[in-house]
């Protein structure tokens, strides 16, 4: 997702870049990003959320239409990414907007979060020189280091007989120190408050 400005500076049109297709991730990459998204909703920063009728937000069909038809992920997860371009400002940073379909015990969640878009390096070995060489790795997505800004994990809370339809983390806001704060990403884009 682009720093979205509501008039852009040279009337060129901003919007986002999105996926035709589900990204494929391999054993290892799955490991990392669950070990990332459980870190950050275990952590004392989350707390739980439910869907807020008054925010008037599609988010709350959007997901619940992954969750339950496998057909829809990527027609759903570009709805997702247009709505939260929408609903951002200039004030917002960019970044990198991640869904992921999880299974949680016997029953299916969406996980979303915006990640810093990151520059990196790459060290490469050039075994004819015996050399190394550094390339800059654009966009990169996720390391050790780099800085979840916001995550949600969202259910079908009857899916797993509970009261409350999912655990935000905002990293941006202190938002986890006062749970009657208000953020865009939690109610206009997500629809949703904080559950106590």
């Amino acid at each position: 997702l682009p720093k979205h400005y509501k008039k852009p500076k040279d009337d060129s049109l901003i919007e986002p870049k999105l996926s035709k297709q589900e990204s494929k991730m391999a054993p290892l990459m799955r490991s990392f990003f669950k070990e990332k998204i459980v870190s950050a909703l275990k952590s004392e920063n989350a707390f739980r959320i439910c869907y807020d009728q008054e925010q008037n937000s599609p988010i709350s069909w959007y997901v619940g239409d992954i969750i339950s038809n496998d057909d829809v992920f990527v027609e759903k997860s570009h709805l997702i990414a247009n709505y939260l371009f929408e609903k951002q400002n200039g004030q917002n940073s960019g970044g990198i907007l991640v869904i992921i379909l999880c299974k949680l015990k016997d029953s299916k969640t969406c996980v979303v979060f915006k990640l810093d878009k990151e520059i990196g390096a790459q060290l490469t070995e050039d075994k004819e020189t015996e050399s190394y060489d550094i390339a800059e790795v654009q966009n990169l997505m996720l390391s050790n280091k780099t800085r979840i800004m916001k995550i949600a994990m969202l259910t079908i809370k009857e899916n797993f007989h509970i009261d409350f339809d999912g655990l935000l983390v905002d990293y941006q806001s202190s938002i986890g120190n006062n749970k009657n704060l208000e953020s865009y990403f939690m109610c206009d884009f997500l629809g949703c408050r904080a559950f106590e």
